[in-house]
């Protein structure tokens, strides 16, 4: 995989986590019984999409990482860059 670390582990937890917030809100509102399989089912469904968005969701730019940001800021060629000598709109006395 293109030199990208994935965190399977993290998304594991992160679906139990989920799963078992949705499964504890369906049966605190009535919505499913506790005697049903239907909570563990939420729970397991919500562990494989977990694991299935670590695997191969989208991945973020590490803090420390020198690489330019691909969206947003003047490195990405989304605007001109600021002029130096004009003071920014509403700072500072109006230029001679």
């Amino acid at each position: 995989m293109n030199g990208t670390k994935r965190y399977p582990i993290r998304g594991l937890f992160a679906g139990l986590l989920g799963g078992l917030g949705v499964a504890v809100l369906l049966v605190l509102n009535s919505v499913v019984t506790m005697g049903t399989n239907t909570p563990y089912i939420i729970i397991a469904v919500f562990v494989i999409l977990g694991v299935l968005w670590a695997m191969f969701g989208p991945v973020r730019q590490r803090k420390g990482d020198p690489t330019p940001a691909t969206a947003g800021g003047p490195s990405s060629g989304a605007g001109p860059m600021p002029d130096a000598k004009a003071p920014a709109t509403g700072k500072g006395p109006m230029p001679d």
